[in-house]
C-alpha cells in the first residue's frame, strides 16, 4: 500500500471524474484519493487490455531515463520528481514491480559534454571509458535507475485507486465530448482530462498540437539481462533501446515515427531492432544463442526465436509539451466547475507521471482552497 487511505466518503469531498486509465490517469487518480477528494475513472480501455494499440501505456518498458530538453525546466522538475518516488517504491513496495537497475547511456555523436541534464542527480552515476563504448560512440554515462513492468505496473495502480476508494466505469466507446462527463456525473465538481492522444478528437478540448508518434518493438525472453541500455543518435528521433522488465523479459527498441499511425508490424524495422539491440547487448546474445556464435545475422536470428511479441503503439505527444492547466466552466446543468489537463506525455509518461500529478493535484487544491477563502470572506 501507498499511504494510508483517506476516507473519501465524506459528503463533502469534492467529487472528481478522471477521464482516461493510463498511467497519467492512474497516478492523478490516486494522488487525489490521497488528499482526500472522491474519484472515479473514466475510460475505454482499462489495465489489463494487454493488446489495444491505441492504448499505450501497456507496451512501455518501462524505466526511468530524463527525455527533457536541457531548457524544459517544467519537464525536468515532473521527471524527478517521478524518479524518487519510484526509487521508494523500488526500495519499499517491490509488488508495484518498480526495482533499482544500472543503466548505460551511450551517445554516437561528438560532444564537450556528455553529461544529461540529469547526470548530478542520479545515484551510481559515472561517464563511461573508451573501452565500454560500443558501435563507436563518442562516449556514454552509466548510472542506477528503476525499471519496472509495464502491465502489471498499471494494474498495481488500479489496485491502489481502488484500495483507497475510488471506482472505475469502463465505457463501450471514447467519450466524444467533454461535457457528457457532466452529463454522466452531475453531481462532479472537478473533471480532470488525462485522455492522452484521445485530446486531439475530444469535443471541448480538439488540441491540434497532438499528434501520435509510433513505436515497434519486441518483447523478448532473455532472462540474463539486468540492466537498462540506450543509444542515441543526434536528436532522440533515431534511438534503439534494452529495457528489462523484472520477469526475465525484455522490451527491445525501437522507433520514433511522429505523426504516424500505421498498425502494420514493419520486417526492416524488426531487423533493424534487432541488429541494435544485439550489438548493445551482449546478454541478449547469451541468452540467445550458442555459446561462440560471433556471426551478427545468426546472433539476430537466435533473438528472433526468442521474442515473444511484437508491438506497435502511438506515445500521445503533443507540440510544445505537456499541457498541464486548470479552467474554470460553466457546466451544462449551469453550474461552475472545474476542469483540469493532464496529458501530453509522449514518450515519458512513466517517469513524468508523478511530478505531472503533483502538479495537476496542486492546481485543484488552490482552487478549492480559494473558493473556500472567498466563501468565508463573504460571511465577515
Amino acid at each position: 500500500m501507498v499511504n494510508t487511505p483517506v476516507n473519501s466518503s465524506d459528503s463533502q469531498s469534492p467529487t472528481v471524474v478522471v477521464l482516461g486509465a493510463g498511467v497519467v490517469g492512474l497516478t492523478t487518480a490516486l494522488l487525489l484519493l490521497q488528499h482526500g477528494y472522491k474519484v472515479t475513472v473514466v475510460a475505454q480501455f482499462l489495465p489489463g487490455d494487454s493488446s489495444v494499440t491505441h492504448y499505450t501505456s501497456p507496451w512501455a518498458g518501462a524505466n526511468w531515463r530524463g527525455w527533457a530538453s536541457e531548457k524544459d525546466l517544467d519537464q525536468q522538475k515532473a521527471e524527478m520528481i517521478g524518479l524518487i518516488k519510484l526509487l521508494r517504491l523500488a526500495d519499499n513496495h517491490p509488488e508495484s514491480t518498480v526495482y533499482r537497475a544500472p543503466a548505460f547511456e551511450f551517445y554516437q555523436q561528438e560532444s564537450d559534454n556528455h553529461k544529461p541534464w540529469f547526470y548530478e542527480s542520479v545515484p551510481k552515476r559515472r561517464l563511461l571509458d573508451s573501452h565500454e563504448l560500443t558501435l563507436g560512440c563518442a562516449g556514454g554515462v552509466t548510472y542506477e535507475t528503476v525499471c519496472l513492468n509495464a502491465p502489471k505496473y498499471l494494474e498495481w495502480l488500479k489496485e491502489q485507486v481502488k484500495a483507497h476508494g475510488g471506482s472505475f466505469l469502463r465505457v463501450e466507446k471514447p467519450i466524444a465530448h467533454i461535457n457528457d462527463l457532466w452529463h454522466r456525473f452531475p453531481k462532479a465538481t472537478v473533471l480532470v482530462n488525462c485522455s492522452g492522444l484521445q485530446a486531439r478528437d475530444l469535443g471541448g478540448v480538439r488540441d491540434t498540437k497532438m499528434h501520435p508518434v509510433r513505436g515497434q518493438t519486441l518483447l523478448v525472453q532473455a532472462p540474463s539481462v539486468k540492466r537498462t541500455i540506450t543509444w542515441q543518435h543526434g536528436s532522440a528521433s533515431q534511438v534503439a533501446y534494452v529495457i528489462p522488465r523484472g520477469d526475465g523479459t525484455v522490451i527491445i527498441g525501437g522507433t520514433m515515427e511522429k505523426y504516424s499511425e500505421d498498425t502494420t508490424v514493419h520486417p526492416k524495422t524488426t531487423d533493424y531492432i534487432l541488429r541494435m539491440a544485439v550489438q548493445l547487448c551482449p546478454e541478449l546474445v547469451r541468452d540467445t544463442s550458442p555459446p561462440g556464435t560471433m556471426d551478427l545475422n545468426a546472433q539476430m536470428e537466435g533473438v528472433r526465436r526468442a521474442v515473444v511479441r511484437t508491438n506497435v503503439g502511438f506515445r500521445p505527444a503533443r507540440l510544445g509539451g505537456t499541457r498541464v492547466a486548470l479552467e474554470q466552466v460553466l457546466t451544462p446543468h449551469g453550474t461552475l466547475g472545474l476542469v483540469c489537463h493532464n496529458y501530453g506525455q509522449g514518450s515519458y509518461g512513466f517517469q513524468s507521471s508523478w511530478g505531472y500529478a503533483e502538479k495537476a493535484v496542486a492546481l485543484i487544491r488552490r482552487a478549492h482552497q480559494s473558493a473556500e477563502l472567498r466563501k468565508l470572506s463573504s460571511r465577515l
